[in-house]
């Protein structure tokens, strides 16, 4: 999943044209919540009938379309906790979004430090490993010549920054509080979740 972040998306440099597309553009996450949806794929559990897990898909139409709520709902099914009817699926995706909320934290606590860089139209990238959901695995492997816990969730879910093309120095050693806005209110929504 792409999260774009920010209210503001154009950076000190844009023209005034290219500020108006950018205000035009996913109005309605964007000013409430500081954030908005470019696109995500995810892994949906098997049904029944079928017994194939099915892909589900959405770009920049999609996101465009949603309001908060909306964006509450595709987060949920994001994590699959809407989705989440097994003991040991729900489990998973407990462990999923405790995860989840840990890298977001870090990077807001990065955020609320750093006053060198503001971000513009920067995503966090949010990925997972669908098949721990259901089934956590209880061994060790070695990944690049270090053991690494399987049982840990930071071996399968990345939370990561991404799109730098934005990237200016701080004016007046000020905090990045059109990004940080956006992921408080990611980590609200994930909280949300979390707790329901």
């Amino acid at each position: 999943m792409d999260v774009k972040m920010g209210k503001r998306t154009w950076d000190p440099e844009s023209s005034p044209n290219k500020r108006k597309l950018e205000e035009a553009k996913y109005v309605m996450c964007k000013q409430k919540l500081g954030l908005c949806l470019p696109g995500f794929q995810v892994y949906l559990p098997k049904e029944e009938h079928t017994q194939e897990t099915t892909i589900l898909r959405h770009g920049k139409d999609y996101g465009k379309s949603l309001n908060v709520e909306g964006f509450k709902q595709t987060m949920a099914l994001y994590f699959n906790a809407s989705t989440s009817d097994s003991k040991s699926r729900r489990a998973g995706c407990e462990l999923l979004l405790k995860e989840v909320l840990r890298q977001l934290q870090e990077i807001l606590a990065w955020f609320q430090r750093q006053r060198l860089l503001h971000f513009y139209a920067s995503s966090l990238l949010i990925c997972y490993d669908y098949s721990r959901l259901a089934d956590p695995p209880k061994s060790q492997s070695l990944i690049n010549g270090y053991h690494q816990n399987e049982d840990d969730p930071a071996s399968w879910v990345r939370v990561k920054m991404i799109d730098f093309a934005h990237v200016y120095p701080a004016e007046h050693g000020l905090p990045d509080e059109n990004y940080m806005f956006g992921l408080q209110s990611l980590i609200e929504v994930v909280q949300s979740i979390l707790h329901r």
